[in-house]
């Protein structure tokens, strides 16, 4: 799947930063086990909370993190004999996640002056993370309970 989060960072302290963060994706699940049979799912989940970078100084090598908030998760399903599910159900759930980042700009101070000046971009991380999400009501109909590792990229601006 792909998800995209966004983040406001408004507390920039010597003990870190604390920001508030909001996301969506689109993920397909092949082959999902549903009433005795399998079913193709699409989802799109939306997600929203805090996150507390260990950031201490400017070009950092690692930064650790953990973050934690509501998950919600649309989805739709079809059937493997071409029978579609009709309906939009919502899973509702809660998230944690924690992991490290790899500062880029510590191994390219110039590149990284380049982009903060013609681009406003000044911090690029190189991001690993493990999450999961667990649901709020165990017996709501829709379970996306998940566990996943993520990697991607983080601009800082």
């Amino acid at each position: 799947g792909v998800n995209i989060g966004l983040e406001w960072i408004p507390f920039v302290t010597v003990v870190g930063k604390l920001a508030t963060t909001l996301g969506f994706g689109f993920n397909t699940i092949n082959n999902a086990p549903v009433s005795g049979s399998t079913a193709t799912l699409y989802v799109v989940p939306i997600y929203g909370g805090l996150t507390y970078r260990g950031d201490f100084f400017k070009n950092q090598v690692i930064v650790p993190f953990i973050s934690g908030g509501v998950d919600l998760g649309f989805s739709t399903q079809a059937s493997k004999n071409g029978a579609t599910q009709g309906g939009l159900r919502i899973y509702e759930g809660l998230y944690y996640t924690t992991g490290i980042e790899l500062c880029l700009n510590a191994f390219d101070p110039y590149s990284g002056r380049e982009l903060d000046s013609r681009v406003g971009i000044n911090g690029v991380y190189l991001t690993v993370m493990y999450m999961q999400s667990e649901p709020i009501n165990r017996t709501e109909t829709v379970n996306l309970a998940h566990k996943e590792f993520r990697l991607g990229v983080r601009f800082e601006i």
